[in-house]
């Protein structure tokens, strides 16, 4: 136990002991509590402001640090007076209030504290966590032990300090001596891993949020598990949950197998600590998941706006991270980073021309939306059946190669269409203070996906993240490469992205993915699809008559500033098309040669064009090369 020492209001505080005490704070307690200059009697009304408001209710004892303003340090003590802590009675129980903000990573406190010897030292007998009620920052129930001191005459403490910062607050009610059982553990909350929806086949984990409020701590629980009527008891050992106010997360792995008929789960506690005597009330919880069948070869594009300085980022993260376990390959994510060391700039730029704030997320190049309003859009697209089959390989060279989509249609496809290819990466650390996570939902007592975050400090620190789906490069710009596409439903087309080499940021092959994404000519997604790394090197396209040679194709001189010269090898005969397109997609020239074969030059007027970048499509046969 730590020791404090005060010697405030020694002198005044009665020496005269309270038997069957109890104190509600109606009436005047000027006479019998000792309160530092921090802490006030009032209503909720009389006490709130603009970021610490208790909800309603009567009197009570408070410390409003963010009422007083910045600068102002607001840490003191509320005494109570001498009072006797009866032999049968074994906790000092109350009401409190209490956010645990830490406001800009400053530490605030709320304890209580026990003096023996008249208030000249005072002992730590419990460190309060936020409080919370239904799942929300609310008015909850306190314990603190004092069966060590039965009998005894003692001062019972309450205290706040504001971490030299500032804070919230700290606020109490209806304090008295009480017989807490030893084993009080609860249900908070239940859950699957994705929470009410996943696909077919899937075999999610369920997610039971304890509580122990006993005067005991929690060292083993006994759940019975019903799965659709089917009932197993699971025994969870090694546990070490504090008493009085502790809490841990109880993951029953891959208890669901997800169908289209809705699993129904109910969890109850049945045993604590070996045995069956618990004080709670709250014991049994239950929750839902279905499974979808989701169109095969449907990709779902999204982009995460996120940067390790934006405090609300971490939202966007767990429910990028959540997306990727409950859709798994029906989900192509991408982490688009801004000012943080896996920012790629290209990419960043782009993004940020479409969205107003962070994090946010670009759901198909369509519509913006808050990450954790993803599910539901993500899952009415991924059933939509697939227009076209996206696949990807390479011609050359392992991390400096030519990529080519190849696109199998599922219905006939005539028209400019725009074809992008994105590099990320998962499992991806760092140790400077750029990959440290800047974290809102400390202390917040969000719940899943977001409970990890609340039980990490901001920022979280560099060695505790792991950043997934980080868009390392973009393949074909922003906007995707442009190329006229004109094939029936079971046909397919080939498109070759210029020669690439893997970004250096990169840190592990074996984490890294390319992405593929079809969007029509206004840019408006089609389908996506995402492969990894060696996947892409080990894929075999599909047979094509070569018309082309993809590695002959150049432009010369390049950047120009005068006209250019294209030139390109020909396996065989064949009428060629040239078209130069600005970044917007607008055909900007269009040169056709027919019957062409071996060496081929085409000259390229640039008369006319404003200074950027253009792209150039090649077109012999059935290939195309940008």
């Amino acid at each position: 136990m730590k020791n404090i020492f005060t010697f405030l209001f020694v002198c005044a505080v009665s020496l005269t002991a309270f038997s069957q005490w109890s104190e509600d704070f109606e009436g005047d307690i000027s006479g019998t509590w000792m309160l530092d200059a921090a802490w006030v009697q009032g209503t909720s009304a009389e006490i709130a402001s603009a970021y610490y408001e208790p909800p309603a209710t009567s009197k009570f004892i408070s410390v409003n640090d963010d009422g007083a303003g910045a600068g102002v340090d607001l840490s003191g003590l509320a005494i109570s007076p001498l009072v006797e802590v009866p032999a049968d009675m074994n906790a000092v129980t109350f009401k409190y209030y209490f956010i645990n903000g830490d406001w800009q990573n400053d530490d605030e406190t709320a304890k209580v504290y026990i003096s023996t010897d008249g208030g000249a030292n005072f002992t730590e007998i419990a460190n309060l966590e936020q409080s919370q009620s239904g799942g929300s920052v609310n008015w909850a129930d306190g314990f603190a032990s004092v069966a060590d001191y039965a009998g005894q005459e003692v001062h019972i403490a309450f205290g706040y300090d504001d971490g030299q910062g500032w804070n919230y607050g700290f606020s109490v009610d209806d304090v008295t001596f009480d017989n807490v059982a030893a084993n009080i553990v609860s249900i908070a909350s239940a859950s699957s891993s994705c929470l009410e929806s996943t696909f077919s086949g899937n075999t999610v984990d369920g997610l039971i949020n304890i509580t122990n409020t006993g005067v005991a701590a929690l060292n083993e629980i006994e759940l019975t598990v019903s799965v659709n009527g089917d009932t197993e008891v699971v025994t969870v050992s090694g546990l070490d949950v504090a008493p009085l106010s502790g809490s841990t997360r109880i993951d029953l792995e891959d208890i669901i197998t997800a169908s289209s008929t809705t699993s129904n789960v109910s969890v109850e506690i049945t045993g604590v600590n070996g045995g069956t005597e618990n004080g709670s009330s709250e014991t049994s919880a239950s929750f839902s998941v279905t499974g979808y069948d989701l169109a095969e070869n449907r990709g779902v594009f999204v982009e995460e706006a996120t940067g390790t300085w934006c405090t609300w980022c971490p939202r966007g993260g767990a429910f990028m991270d959540l997306l990727k376990e409950c859709f798994q390959d029906h989900f192509i994510g991408v982490a688009v980073h801004n000012n943080d060391p896996m920012a790629d700039n290209a990419y960043d730029s782009g993004l940020g021309g479409l969205i107003s704030g962070y994090p946010s997320a670009v759901f198909e190049r369509v519509d913006i939306v808050d990450p954790s309003a993803l599910i539901a859009p993500v899952l009415a697209r991924a059933q939509e059946p697939a227009p076209a089959v996206l696949r990807g390989g390479v011609q050359a060279g392992t991390t400096d190669f030519t990529l080519s989509v190849e696109i199998q249609a599922n219905v006939d496809m005539d028209g400019t269409y725009r074809v992008l290819g994105v590099i990320t990466e998962d499992g991806v650390t760092g140790t400077s203070s750029g990959y440290a996570q800047v974290n809102a939902y400390s202390g917040s007592g969000a719940p899943y996906p977001l409970d990890w975050y609340s039980n990490q400090p901001s920022p979280v620190p560099a060695s505790e993240m792991v950043y997934n789906e980080v868009g390392r490069a973009l393949i074909g710009g922003f906007a995707g490469e442009s190329t006229t596409i004109s094939i029936s439903a079971g046909e397919v087309f080939t498109h070759h992205f210029a020669g690439i080499s893997l970004p250096n940021t990169i840190q592990n092959l074996d984490n890294v993915y390319v992405n593929f994404v079809l969007m029509d000519g206004a840019g408006n997604v089609i389908n996506a699809w995402k492969q990894s790394y060696q996947e892409t090197l080990d894929y075999v396209l599909s047979a094509e008559e070569t018309v082309i040679n993809v590695e002959s194709v150049k432009v010369t001189p390049n950047p120009t500033s005068a006209d250019a010269v294209l030139t390109m090898t020909l396996e065989q005969s064949s009428d060629v098309s040239v078209e130069v397109l600005d970044v917007t997609g607008k055909l900007v020239s269009n040169t056709v040669m027919t019957n062409q074969n071996g060496v081929v030059t085409v000259p390229v007027s640039t008369n006319g064009f404003v200074n950027g970048m253009y792209f150039v499509n090649v077109k012999a046969g059935n290939t195309v090369v940008t």
